[in-house]
């Protein structure tokens, strides 16, 4: 039943905008570490959880690869100050 089901989620997540498979189990674990205990149902795992908002395109991937990648720097780029004059 897992493959099935890990099966469709990833069907789905390649229409929403997914390019591999690779990368929805990165940005999937990644989702899943953000979900909070409040969201899950009695027994249900986060990762569970994840694969089924990937099943009913509850994420939108472009939005959580960005937030993954900004995750992952150690360097934020310059920001630039705007002067009072």
């Amino acid at each position: 039943m897992g493959r099935v089901f890990a099966q469709e989620s990833w069907e789905s997540a390649k229409k929403s905008g997914c390019r591999s498979a690779y990368e929805m189990i990165i940005l999937g674990a990644h989702q899943a570490k953000k979900v909070k205990l409040d969201d899950l149902n009695r027994g249900e795992r986060n990762t569970v959880h994840t694969l089924r908002m990937f099943e009913h395109k509850l994420v939108d991937f472009e939005d959580l690869r960005e937030d993954y990648i900004k995750s992952r720097q150690t360097v934020q780029p310059p920001q630039l100050e705007e002067s009072d004059e």
